[in-house]
Formats: structure tokens, sequence, C-alpha cells
């Protein structure tokens, strides 16, 4: 067989996090470019079983899904997902093969107004996941869907979180635009983290628009 050297003085233009997105996301708005202008930020709530994967953050101590601001250099929604998932989990290994359970849109009233953000809910078959300290993170953690009131979390993790429960159930005349899965069960109600964030959740709510 053959084995195919890389030329002397090229490198690889794809960065290490870039993950191709789902085939259910595709026409969708998160891979738009034009999302970025509207959407500020986005996370990953990664399943594998009713367990969901969780960062514990380097300052805060407290539990996290992966995500972050969107930057400029992202070419999408779904790349600034994966870039952040691969920073928080240490850039040791980028976004595992994973199906797609649905997508909303969250939005956060804060102190600097509103923020709006994409959650994407998504399901895989391992746990085994490679990860490693870091800047932002200090650890990670699967947590049984069940057993997340048992955390502290940093907000707004303690409302958006719930919001996959809320966007797995037929509203009215609005279809769910998460598939069922363990986060059917129960809404959880989560803990948040510190005194701070404590007065951030009650200066500001989160809303979450279904998108289809």
């Amino acid at each position: 067989a053959m084995v195919a050297t890389p030329a002397v003085g090229v490198t690889s233009a794809l960065p290490p996090w870039r993950v191709a997105p789902p085939g259910a996301l595709r026409g969708d708005l998160p891979l738009a470019a034009h999302s970025k202008e509207r959407t500020r930020a986005a996370f990953i709530a990664l399943f594998a079983g009713d367990a969901l994967l969780l960062v514990q953050g380097l300052r805060t101590g407290l539990w996290q899904l992966p995500g972050g601001m969107v930057e400029p250099t992202d070419a999408n929604v779904w790349e600034c997902a994966t870039r952040e998932f691969y920073e928080e989990m240490g850039s040791v290994a980028p976004l595992p093969r994973v199906r797609l359970q649905g997508w909303f849109e969250t939005t956060i009233q804060s102190r600097d107004g509103l923020l709006h953000g994409i959650m994407f809910v998504l399901l895989t078959d391992s746990m085994d996941l490679p990860y490693a300290p870091n800047e932002e993170t200090q650890s990670c953690v699967w947590s049984r869907w069940e057993e997340l009131s048992a955390l502290s979390f940093r907000w707004p993790n303690d409302q958006t979180i719930p919001l996959i429960h809320d966007r797995a159930q037929r509203l009215d005349a609005m279809p769910a635009v998460v598939r069922p899965g363990p986060w059917n069960s129960t809404r959880p109600e989560l803990r948040c983290g510190d005194s701070e964030q404590r007065e951030q959740r009650q200066d500001g709510g989160v809303a979450a628009a279904s998108v289809a």
C-alpha cells in the first residue's frame, strides 16, 4: 500500500476543532454565515445515554456546558460551538461523532442587555472522551440528567439547561424542536453557584425561542 506524505512546507488549513456538522443541520440557521450577526454565543449539550457532559470552570469551580462567545474568525455558529468544545476540553481532541437531537435559540437578559445564543443537543455513543485541564476548565464530568440538581452551576446554565426539557415538549400549536430523550422525564431545578451569579439571575432572566 502506498502511504501519502505531506509536501514539505505545506500545512493543513483546517483548524483542529473543525468538525463537519450533522446532516440534519444542513440548511439551518447555525450554518449560515449571517447567523453571527445576531447570535453571540453557542453551547453544546452532549449526551451519552442519560448522562450530560459538563465542564468545571477553572476559577469558579462551577459546572457549565462547553461553549462560549462567537468570534469573528468562526465561519458560523456551529464552528463556534465545536471550537469552544475543543478548547474547554483541553485542546486534545475535537467533538466526537454525534447525532443531532435538536437545537434552539436562547435569549439571556443580562446586565449588559440581551445576549442571543444557540444550544445544540447532541448524542454520542461513548463516554470515553479525552480531556486535559486548561486555562478555562479544571475537570469534566458525565452527570445523569436525574442527578443534575446535586451540582452547582455557573449562571445562566442553571436556567438554560432545563430548557432542553422544555423544547422537547409540544406546546399548543408549536412542535417540539428537540427529539425525545432522557431530558423528557423531568425538568431539573438547578442551583446557581455564587452570590455574584445569583445577583445576575435576579437582574435578568432567560427566555427561549424555538426554531424549527
